[in-house]
């Protein structure tokens, strides 16, 4: 078996049969599919159970999103192993390109790739990537090494892909991955003999797991980056939408996920020990803006006292009104008050 595709999934029974059909659909055929069932209450089990004889199918009690990742990591029986949502989709050629690269490039750790944002059956963007990145990125200057597909012999299995998105990216995105995520799960494809024994997905950490793999991989490992789209990332909100937590659920995960890999990471935290604050230090402030904007001082206060000084880069707007609000004797209720007279105003 060369591939191994996990797909975890959680009352979604509709999504992921069309998740399925289209690695089922893929013009390279050499995989098995391994779905988790995260203790599923609809019709799941009743819809893929027996579809097709490359689907090896596992009900689990849940137990979350990552704890059903590394289930199948385990199961798995792939050289390769791609990591699939349930509701995303894969364009038919996305098996045959990755498996060509990691074929072609026998040292590096995992690929990726671009990825469409599915905003409807009809409605696709491209580009997704570039959504998630702080700032546009030059990718030619971020990897050590760019090729084209004919500087290595290799036959494009893209239709009608021009020389501009077929470039060939290889390098680290350890360092970049501290400012934003660069790995789409559905959209990359990783060597299994490479994954190192203490590199799993952080299983209480729904949020920034699959960043936190990644980042860590690419550290351990080399990457290969199509700037090509292979995968459709659907945007919707249903009630299991991550970017559905609370936001200060989000923010207090990220602190801690930059904590636990670049500031636990003493090589590295010595080098970029400035990039490494700053970037903590802007979260930490957006986490105490929420709790003072949910009138929660208490919270706020803790939060913005982990915040190191000097206070370079951080938005100014939220660090008045935190000093303000933590430090200036009824600076909270005024706060409160402004913001209760406007929201009247504004009805």
């Amino acid at each position: 078996m060369k591939v191994s595709v996990i797909i975890p999934t959680y009352n979604r029974a509709e999504l992921l049969l069309k998740t399925v059909q289209s690695v089922l659909a893929q013009t390279y055929q050499d995989f098995e599919i391994i779905v988790i069932d995260d203790g599923s209450s609809d019709n799941t089990e009743d819809v893929i159970n027996g579809y097709s004889p490359k689907i090896r199918y596992l009900k689990q009690e849940n137990a979350g999103l990552n704890a059903s990742r590394n289930r199948a990591l385990d199961l798995a029986q792939g050289e390769y192993i791609a990591t699939l949502d349930d509701d995303d989709i894969w364009l038919d050629y996305k098996l045959a390109l990755q498996v060509e690269l990691l074929n072609k490039f026998e040292s590096v750790g995992f690929t990726y790739s671009n990825f469409h944002i599915l905003k409807s059956e009809d409605n696709r963007i491209p580009d997704g990537l570039t959504t998630w990145l702080h700032e546009p990125i030059d990718w030619s200057s971020l990897f050590d090494q760019t090729y084209s597909y004919e500087e290595l012999s290799l036959k494009s299995p893209i239709p009608d892909a021009s020389p501009d998105t077929t470039q060939i990216h290889v390098g680290d995105i350890y360092h970049a991955s501290l400012f934003d995520p660069h790995v789409l799960p559905s959209s990359a494809l990783f060597r299994r003999s490479l994954l190192p024994d203490d590199i799993r997905f952080i299983e209480h950490d729904s949020i920034c797991g699959d960043w936190d793999f990644f980042a860590r991989l690419s550290k351990a490992h080399q990457a290969v980056f199509l700037n090509h789209e292979t995968t459709l990332n659907r945007s919707h909100e249903d009630e299991f939408r991550l970017t559905r937590t609370d936001h200060r659920i989000q923010l207090a995960k990220r602190a801690e996920f930059i904590r636990r890999v670049w500031k636990s990471d003493d090589p590295f935290y010595q080098s970029n020990k400035a990039d490494v604050d700053i970037t903590l230090n802007k979260v930490l402030l957006n986490l105490t803006y929420e709790h003072i904007m949910n009138g929660q001082v208490n919270e706020a206060r803790s939060v913005f006292e982990e915040i190191t000084q000097p206070y370079i880069g951080l938005n100014k707007k939220q660090l008045v009104i935190a000093q303000f609000a933590l430090k200036i004797p009824g600076g909270m209720q005024l706060i409160k008050t402004t913001r209760s007279v406007k929201h009247h105003l504004l009805k």
